[in-house]
Order: C-alpha cells, then structure tokens, then sequence
C-alpha cells in the first residue's frame, strides 16, 4: 500500500515534469535498463543509446501515462522493449542491403564484454521468447519476482 502511494506521487511529479522526479526515475533506473538492452542487443554502445532513448520517449509520452498499480518501471520497460523491437528490426533491413552491396560487417563484442557474459547471452537466445524475458529481468536487471510478474502480466510463481 505504501509503494503504490509513493509510486502514485513519483508518476504526479514525473507528469508535472519536475526535474528532481526525472533525476530520480534516471538514477535509479537507467542502470537496469542498459542491463536489459545489453541483454537483448548484447552491444554496449546500442545499450547505452537504447537506455537513455527510454527515458525521452517517456518524457514525449507521459502525458499519456496512467498510474494502473504497476510500478513506472514498469512503463519504462514496455518502451524499451518497443525501441530494442525497432532497433533490431531496422539492423535487419540494414544488413539485408549489406549483404546485398557485400559491404556487410559481422558483430564483433566489445573487447570488455565477457566471454562468459556472451555465452550466457547465446545460450538464453535459445529460449522461448517468454523466459529471456523471465531471466533477463530477474537476472541482468535483477528485479525481484513479484516485479518481474507485474511487468509481464504473470504469476508470481511462474516468474520464480
């Protein structure tokens, strides 16, 4: 009860657009976002890009937000998920047409990126679309269960 009170002010103030609001929303989400983003695009820079884009498109489209129960992170995943959807679908078409000039470059990881984080990453490309969702929010992001069943819609058990 609680934290939907104060979830319920932070979406008041984030709507009033006060600065310290989005300071706050930044600080304490970005980080899980670029882990999200890393997960899915597996390119630090994309990540980063993708990470700071979620929170311009929540500033275009908080107007439209509406505080449901969910926590705004909630919202803010939703966003990211759309601009990875994007992003991936235009990296498609793009590698298409290099193909097609065979000017195309393979993905090469940046040199900080593990070989074990990559591992990881492929072996969780193998999975249903569902749990890379699970295991990325409750691992790379590391939300807690009942967080990761809100933003999904599912049972809490089904996210354990």
């Amino acid at each position: 009860m609680a934290t939907d009170v104060l979830e319920e002010e932070l979406v008041r103030r984030v709507k009033a657009r006060d600065e310290d609001a989005w300071a706050w929303l930044y600080d304490t989400h970005y980080a899980s976002l670029y882990r999200y983003a890393f997960a899915r695009l597996r390119s630090r820079e994309e990540a980063e890009d993708i990470a700071a884009q979620v929170f311009l498109e929540a500033l275009r489209g908080i107007d439209r937000y509406t505080y449901r129960g969910k926590p705004i992170l909630a919202w803010l995943y939703t966003i990211a998920r759309n601009l990875i959807a994007d992003h991936l679908r235009y990296q498609v078409r793009k590698n298409r047409a290099a193909l097609l000039t065979n000017n195309g470059d393979a993905y090469a990881p940046a040199a900080d990126e593990s070989l074990d984080t990559m591992e990881l990453l492929e072996a969780i490309s193998k999975l249903t679309r569902d749990q890379q969702e699970v295991l990325i929010l409750r691992f790379f992001m590391a939300l807690p269960a009942r967080s990761t069943a809100q933003m999904l819609g599912k049972n809490e058990t089904a996210v354990f």
